[in-house]
This record gives structure tokens, C-alpha cells and sequence, in this order.
């Protein structure tokens, strides 16, 4: 694969580039990259961002992360979601007020 051909590429399908990375382009023209694998007899599928966004190269660093993960007996997707949840900043209703407030208080 190409970055000419990830630029233009316009039939709908899963294109693969290797090592289980794809650019997957719907009916519509819209192509976002995918990291494919399978464990434990499901087929699991993670979303890297959209060709505009992503491009070629920085596609296959993802998806060499994914692969290294992989390797090591994690799972991408359960991977991720733990940093989300470690990295969301919990915020109460009652706090919000308060951080506005703070952040006014300057002006």
C-alpha cells in the first residue's frame, strides 16, 4: 500500500496494508484505518482515526503498537479503556460550579 493509493482510493472494501492494519472505506467514500485481530475466537477490531487524520505511516506505528501489545498478552481495546478511565478527570456536579468560579475569579 501506498500513500497515493490511501489518498485516493475510493471502492468500498477493507484494504489491507499488512500486519493486520486495513483502510476500511464505506459506501459513501469515507475511509478510516483498523486494527484487526482475534482472541479467544472473537474477532476484535480497533479504530485508528480517519485517512484525513491519519496518514499512512503514522497508521503502521499505531498498529506496531497494537502488535507489541498483542505479543505481550494485552488486548488493545481493554488497554485503552483502562486509560480512559484512569486519565477521565472526575468531576462532580456540585464542582463544577466552583471550578468556574475559580477560573472567573481572575477577570
Amino acid at each position: 500500500m501506498t500513500a497515493r493509493f490511501c489518498a485516493t482510493v475510493a471502492k468500498p472494501g477493507r484494504h489491507a496494508d499488512g500486519g493486520k492494519l486495513y483502510l476500511r472505506v464505506d459506501a459513501l467514500g469515507v475511509a478510516r484505518w483498523t486494527f484487526m485481530w482475534v482472541r479467544g475466537g472473537r474477532e476484535r477490531e480497533a479504530g485508528l482515526g480517519s485517512r484525513h487524520m491519519v496518514g499512512l505511516a503514522q497508521a503502521r506505528e499505531l498498529a506496531g503498537g497494537m502488535r507489541e501489545m498483542l505479543a505481550k498478552g494485552i488486548d488493545p481495546l481493554n488497554a485503552r479503556a483502562a486509560e480512559r478511565r484512569a486519565n477521565a478527570a472526575r468531576v462532580t456536579f456540585g464542582e463544577c460550579p466552583d471550578a468556574l468560579l475559580a477560573s472567573k475569579e481572575s477577570g
